[in-house]
Protein backbone atom coordinates (compact mmCIF):
# COMPACT_ATOMS: atom_id res chain seq x y z
CA UNK A 1 0.00 0.00 0.00
CA UNK A 2 1.29 3.13 -1.19
CA UNK A 3 1.31 6.54 0.74
CA UNK A 4 -0.71 9.57 -0.49
CA UNK A 5 -0.77 13.33 0.80
CA UNK A 6 -3.72 14.34 2.40
CA UNK A 7 -3.78 18.44 3.34
CA UNK A 8 -6.67 19.41 6.33
CA UNK A 9 -7.37 22.65 7.68
CA UNK A 10 -7.21 22.59 11.30
CA UNK A 11 -8.50 25.65 14.01
CA UNK A 12 -4.83 26.95 15.49
CA UNK A 13 -6.24 26.58 19.05
CA UNK A 14 -6.33 22.67 18.05
CA UNK A 15 -3.32 21.34 16.40
CA UNK A 16 -1.62 19.83 19.15
CA UNK A 17 -5.06 17.92 19.68
CA UNK A 18 -5.16 16.99 15.93
CA UNK A 19 -1.19 16.07 15.90
CA UNK A 20 -1.96 13.52 18.81
CA UNK A 21 -5.03 12.20 17.35
CA UNK A 22 -3.56 11.79 14.19
CA UNK A 23 0.54 10.05 15.96
CA UNK A 24 -2.24 7.95 18.36
CA UNK A 25 -4.13 6.68 14.69
CA UNK A 26 -0.84 5.89 12.54
CA UNK A 27 0.83 4.38 15.78
CA UNK A 28 -2.59 1.89 16.38
CA UNK A 29 -3.82 0.97 13.26
CA UNK A 30 -7.03 0.96 14.57
CA UNK A 31 -10.53 2.61 12.62
CA UNK A 32 -10.78 5.64 13.66
CA UNK A 33 -14.23 7.84 13.24
CA UNK A 34 -14.06 11.47 13.50
CA UNK A 35 -13.74 12.09 17.36
CA UNK A 36 -17.43 13.42 18.48
CA UNK A 37 -16.22 16.61 20.07
CA UNK A 38 -15.13 17.55 16.49
CA UNK A 39 -18.28 17.22 15.24
CA UNK A 40 -19.68 19.69 17.28
CA UNK A 41 -17.02 22.50 17.21
CA UNK A 42 -17.69 25.50 19.32
CA UNK A 43 -16.51 27.91 16.75
CA UNK A 44 -20.15 27.59 15.05
CA UNK A 45 -23.78 27.62 15.41
CA UNK A 46 -25.85 24.97 16.83
CA UNK A 47 -28.64 24.38 14.17
CA UNK A 48 -32.08 26.26 15.21
CA UNK A 49 -35.71 26.86 13.99
CA UNK A 50 -35.34 29.11 11.16
CA UNK A 51 -32.12 27.61 10.02
CA UNK A 52 -34.55 25.40 7.89
CA UNK A 53 -33.71 26.53 4.15
CA UNK A 54 -30.02 26.86 4.93
CA UNK A 55 -30.49 23.32 5.81
CA UNK A 56 -31.76 22.12 2.85
CA UNK A 57 -29.60 24.05 0.44
CA UNK A 58 -26.85 22.35 2.60
CA UNK A 59 -27.89 19.17 2.09
CA UNK A 60 -28.51 19.75 -1.61
CA UNK A 61 -24.62 19.84 -1.75
CA UNK A 62 -24.48 16.74 -0.22
CA UNK A 63 -23.70 13.60 -2.33
CA UNK A 64 -27.57 11.46 -2.28
CA UNK A 65 -25.59 8.76 -0.32
CA UNK A 66 -24.72 11.19 2.54
CA UNK A 67 -27.98 13.02 2.59
CA UNK A 68 -29.73 8.68 3.17
CA UNK A 69 -27.72 8.33 5.80
CA UNK A 70 -28.75 11.63 7.60
CA UNK A 71 -32.52 10.71 6.96
CA UNK A 72 -31.83 7.32 8.75
CA UNK A 73 -30.90 9.08 11.30
CA UNK A 74 -33.88 11.48 11.73
CA UNK A 75 -35.74 8.69 11.60
CA UNK A 76 -34.10 6.75 14.15
CA UNK A 77 -35.07 9.76 16.40
CA UNK A 78 -31.97 9.96 18.57
CA UNK A 79 -31.23 6.36 18.60
CA UNK A 80 -27.61 5.42 18.23
CA UNK A 81 -27.34 2.92 14.98
CA UNK A 82 -24.76 0.80 14.57
CA UNK A 83 -22.28 1.59 11.68
CA UNK A 84 -23.52 -1.67 9.81
CA UNK A 85 -26.89 -1.16 9.67
CA UNK A 86 -25.98 2.45 8.10
CA UNK A 87 -23.58 0.74 6.10
CA UNK A 88 -26.24 -1.83 4.39
CA UNK A 89 -29.10 0.59 4.32
CA UNK A 90 -27.09 3.52 2.19
CA UNK A 91 -24.96 0.60 0.00
CA UNK A 92 -21.48 1.59 1.15
CA UNK A 93 -18.75 -0.96 2.55
CA UNK A 94 -17.11 -0.77 5.45
CA UNK A 95 -16.86 1.46 8.45
CA UNK A 96 -14.67 3.93 6.67
CA UNK A 97 -16.90 4.88 4.60
CA UNK A 98 -19.76 5.32 6.59
CA UNK A 99 -17.15 7.81 8.52
CA UNK A 100 -16.71 9.21 5.04
CA UNK A 101 -20.22 10.37 4.97
CA UNK A 102 -20.47 11.27 8.53
CA UNK A 103 -17.18 13.76 7.97
CA UNK A 104 -18.99 14.95 4.54
CA UNK A 105 -22.12 16.22 6.64
CA UNK A 106 -20.08 17.82 9.33
CA UNK A 107 -17.61 19.59 6.50
CA UNK A 108 -20.53 20.61 4.96
CA UNK A 109 -22.49 21.75 8.30
CA UNK A 110 -19.33 23.97 9.23
CA UNK A 111 -19.20 25.56 5.88
CA UNK A 112 -22.59 27.03 6.20
CA UNK A 113 -21.37 28.28 9.78
CA UNK A 114 -23.18 25.97 11.56
CA UNK A 115 -22.17 22.72 14.17
CA UNK A 116 -21.84 18.82 13.05
CA UNK A 117 -25.04 17.33 14.47
CA UNK A 118 -23.83 13.97 14.51
CA UNK A 119 -22.71 12.55 17.27
CA UNK A 120 -20.74 8.77 17.53
CA UNK A 121 -18.85 6.52 19.90
CA UNK A 122 -17.32 3.03 19.34
CA UNK A 123 -19.40 0.84 21.80
CA UNK A 124 -16.83 -2.20 21.40
CA UNK A 125 -18.60 -3.36 17.79
CA UNK A 126 -17.89 -0.49 15.99
CA UNK A 127 -19.09 2.95 16.04
CA UNK A 128 -22.76 3.82 16.34
CA UNK A 129 -23.99 6.90 14.69
CA UNK A 130 -26.44 9.07 16.26
CA UNK A 131 -28.34 12.57 16.69
CA UNK A 132 -29.26 14.31 19.60
CA UNK A 133 -33.32 14.57 19.87
CA UNK A 134 -33.20 18.20 19.31
CA UNK A 135 -31.03 17.65 16.25
CA UNK A 136 -33.19 14.84 15.05
CA UNK A 137 -36.27 16.72 15.83
CA UNK A 138 -34.82 20.14 13.73
CA UNK A 139 -33.35 18.04 10.49
CA UNK A 140 -36.73 16.19 10.49
CA UNK A 141 -38.56 19.59 10.25
CA UNK A 142 -36.04 20.68 7.35
CA UNK A 143 -36.67 17.65 5.72
CA UNK A 144 -39.92 18.39 5.99
CA UNK A 145 -40.11 21.97 4.34
CA UNK A 146 -41.17 22.24 0.91
CA UNK A 147 -37.73 20.72 -1.02
CA UNK A 148 -35.63 23.87 -2.81
CA UNK A 149 -35.30 23.40 -6.60
CA UNK A 150 -32.54 20.43 -7.29
CA UNK A 151 -33.15 18.48 -4.29
CA UNK A 152 -34.29 14.64 -5.02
Amino acid sequence: MGDIEVTVHVPDARVSEFYRWFGSWLETGDVVCVPARLLALPLDDPWTPGDELLAREMLKKAPPVARELLFLLVDNGGRPVNWRVLAKRTGVEGPQAVAQLVADLVVRCHAAGRRGPLRWVDNGDGPVYWLDRDEAAFWGAALSTPKPPGLG
